[in-house]
C-alpha cells in the first residue's frame, strides 16, 4: 500500500508539473487563438460534419480508382472506416459519461491558482469532469478511424492533429496531461475493439483483404 501511495502521489505531481509547463508558455495572441481552434474542431457535437465528410472522401476515392479490384478494395476500405468511426463514436460516448463520473476528477482550473483559462467558460457542472478527455478521445477517434485508409504521410498529419488537440486541452486550462494521455489511449482501443467488430460483420459481403 506504501509503494501505491508513493506511485500515486509521484504521478499526481509529474501530472501537476507538466500541467504548469504547458499551460504558463506564453506564446502570443495566435498562439491562443490557434489552442482554441483546435479545441473547437474536436467538439464532439461535430460528429455529423465529420461523418458527412468521410463518406464524401470515400465516394470521391472510389469513382478515382481505375481497376474493378481497386474499386471494390477502395470502396470496402471506406465503408470500414465510416463503420468503426460510427460504432467507436458511440462506445466511446458511453464510456466517457462512465469514466467521467465514476472518477470525478476537478479540473486543474478548480483546484488550483493562478492558472491560465483560455476560451469559453464552462458549465459547472463540467467542473469535475476532466478525466478523461472527451476532446482528445475525439481526436484519436477521427485519426484512428482514417488510419487504414491514410498514406504514410498523412498518418503523421493525423498525429500531429491528436497532439496539437491534446496540447490545446491543457494551455487552454481545463485538462491535466492525463487526462488527455487516457482519452487517447482508452480511445484507441475502442477504435481497435470496433474495427474488429464490424470486419466480422461484413466478412460476408467485403472481399478478403
Amino acid at each position: 500500500m506504501e509503494f501505491l501511495d508513493q506511485f500515486y502521489t509521484y504521478g499526481n505531481n509529474l501530472d501537476v508539473w507538466l500541467f504548469n509547463y504547458i499551460n504558463g508558455i506564453r506564446a502570443g495572441a495566435f498562439y491562443d487563438q490557434a489552442m482554441i481552434f483546435m479545441t473547437r474542431i474536436c467538439e464532439r457535437s461535430n460528429f455529423p460534419i465529420y461523418l458527412i465528410i468521410f463518406i464524401l472522401c470515400g465516394v470521391w476515392q472510389t469513382r478515382q480508382a481505375k481497376t474493378r479490384h481497386m474499386i471494390e478494395e477502395t470502396k470496402w476500405q471506406w465503408i470500414t472506416v465510416v463503420g468503426v468511426f460510427v460504432i467507436a463514436f458511440l462506445a466511446d460516448w458511453l464510456f466517457l459519461h462512465i469514466a467521467k463520473d465514476f472518477f470525478h476528477r476537478p479540473r486543474p482550473f478548480v483546484t488550483m491558482q493562478d492558472i491560465r483559462l483560455i476560451g469559453p467558460s464552462l458549465e459547472q457542472k463540467q467542473a469535475y469532469l476532466s478525466f478523461p478527455s472527451g476532446h482528445a478521445s475525439f481526436a484519436a477517434l477521427i485519426a484512428a478511424s482514417l488510419w487504414p485508409a491514410l498514406t504514410e504521410n498523412k498518418r503523421f498529419f493525423a498525429l500531429i492533429f491528436v497532439v496539437l488537440t491534446c496540447w490545446s486541452r491543457i494551455v487552454l486550462g481545463v485538462h491535466y496531461p492525463l487526462d488527455v494521455l487516457a482519452g487517447v489511449l482508452t480511445c484507441l482501443f475502442i477504435v481497435l475493439l470496433s474495427r474488429d467488430i464490424f470486419q466480422k460483420l461484413i466478412s460476408h459481403w467485403a472481399p478478403p483483404s
